[in-house]
């Protein structure tokens, strides 16, 4: 990489992350100022929504981190980020080898109806990502048939 592309990136990244302090700024005010409109303590709030069991899914080798949002498989981890792919591996763990309509999935996961090349391609994407990952056993566990997905895991 050249020093000018070097330093168009490291503008971009500076940009990117002022943006995003900004951001979680605005957001900050704006919860701060719903809990006190709505007479909430922002401790108990917080107390209240968090989830109990960071890891929620555990099965053969595999266990998925919901606070940290990583997957591990087989003592290697990948981190997926709170991203579809990661809530569809979440949703196929919860019931490993048995298969999941897509209609399920696009309730559970999306909560809304999509096109079934919505759901090929989050497939497609936790595929790359868990084989990027070193995952690559766990990406090919997950198998689709007739109209429905399940990850095969064990016998």
């Amino acid at each position: 990489m050249n020093d000018k592309k070097r330093e168009e990136l490291r503008q971009k990244l500076r940009r990117l992350a002022e943006t995003y302090r900004l951001v979680m700024s605005l957001l900050d005010e704006t919860f701060q100022l719903l809990c006190e409109q709505s007479q909430i303590d922002p401790q108990d709030f917080w107390q209240q929504h968090r989830r109990r069991d960071p890891v929620t899914a555990t099965a053969k080798g595999l266990s998925i981190d919901t606070e940290s949002l990583v997957v591990c498989f087989n003592d290697k981890r990948c981190f997926l980020g709170n991203t579809l792919p990661f809530h569809l591996l979440l949703r196929l763990a919860q019931r490993p080898n048995a298969f999941i309509s897509h209609d399920s999935l696009f309730d559970d996961v999306w909560h809304c109806h999509r096109s079934k090349y919505a759901l090929r391609s989050v497939v497609k994407e936790l595929r790359t990502k868990l084989r990027r990952g070193g995952l690559g056993k766990l990406a090919e566990a997950i198998d689709g048939h007739k109209g429905c997905y399940r990850l095969r895991l064990g016998g």
